[in-house]
């Protein structure tokens, strides 16, 4: 949680002004998440909404940074420092496979009865058919980096989704505006198809020649 600002609170940087209004906002949805009666939910869903939010706010923070380039490292620093942003959870976004991590407790393998990753961490293309349940540390049902990227972050319990998430994965995680990706070939595949090419000029090579010395005759 960010830390209370008073009046002997440090100073923020300039640009400040402009991030706070959706910081402020971000903060406001937190506290009713916190709030929030929870009637008829279990004990770990009540979590769920405090995990998204925590990382909607680092993320924001992350991306104005890293990819838009609008925040000052000065800034950038500040948010890290006020607790802002969660700055072990933007460390691993910066390794590859981690880049939309729904958060530090997925990856956690001590806190596991089987000393493993969640299950949000297994990408759908490779998980059993029918339906996907959240984890039940964090509400993700997915944020391994082939599905999140297509939705610029974690795939949630109440992310609007694909019915059958595993068939959609596998072909290719379609979007309306980001058609199914194509599988890259194995190299092994590339040298049948090179082969194939090269079989195919040679035959039609041999048949011009077929055709010349027929005309010749």
């Amino acid at each position: 949680m960010p830390r209370i600002r008073t009046l002997n609170s440090r100073k923020p940087p300039d640009g400040w002004d402009l991030i706070e209004p959706a910081l402020d906002e971000l903060e406001r949805t937190m506290r009713e998440a916190v709030n929030d009666p929870h009637d008829g939910k279990r004990r770990v869903e009540m979590m769920w909404p405090i995990a998204k939010i925590h990382w909607q706010r680092t993320r924001y923070i992350y991306e104005l940074y890293y990819k838009k380039k609008q925040i000052s490292k000065e800034l950038y620093e500040y948010c890290l420092q006020e607790k802002y942003a969660d700055a072990k959870l933007i460390s691993k976004w910066k390794k590859p496979g981690y880049e939309y991590l729904c958060s530090l407790e997925a990856i956690d393998k001590s806190s596991s009865n089987f000393g493993s990753v969640s299950k949000c961490r297994v990408p759908l293309s490779s998980r059993e058919p029918g339906p996907q349940m959240p984890t039940v540390k964090t509400g993700c049902i997915s944020c391994a980096s082939s599905e999140a990227s297509r939705f610029g972050g974690p795939i949630w319990w109440d992310s609007p989704r694909p019915n059958d998430l595993v068939a959609w994965a596998k072909a290719g995680c379609p979007t309306d505006d980001k058609p199914a990706k194509r599988k890259e070939k194995s190299k092994a595949a590339k040298e049948e198809d090179e082969a194939e090419a090269e079989d195919a000029a040679i035959e039609a090579r041999l048949k011009q020649l077929r055709g010349a010395v027929g005309g010749d005759e």
